[in-house]
């Protein structure tokens, strides 16, 4: 992601990576998509979610009973 970080810097990502945005979206959604997703800062909190799902995945392996935990399941459909 650090390399993604600093090639994004001079457009080499968003140039290379121009397919990964998902096909069903439309040409809007693509180029809005292309230009919030290829930036330096996006690559950034990537990483740093890879750092915190890490941190949660510990923690919530030391939880013995998680059927006790309540949870809320939201689905948002484009």
């Amino acid at each position: 992601m650090k390399l993604y970080k600093f090639l994004s810097s001079f457009g080499i990502v968003r140039l290379l990576a121009d397919g990964a945005i998902h096909p069903s979206y439309s040409e809007t959604y693509h180029e809005l998509n292309a230009a919030i997703v290829f930036q330096g800062k996006s690559f950034d909190a990537i990483c740093k979610e890879i750092v915190a799902m890490e941190a949660i995945d510990q923690e919530v392996s030391t939880i013995e009973n998680q059927s006790d935990i309540p949870a809320t399941v939201i689905v948002i459909e484009i």
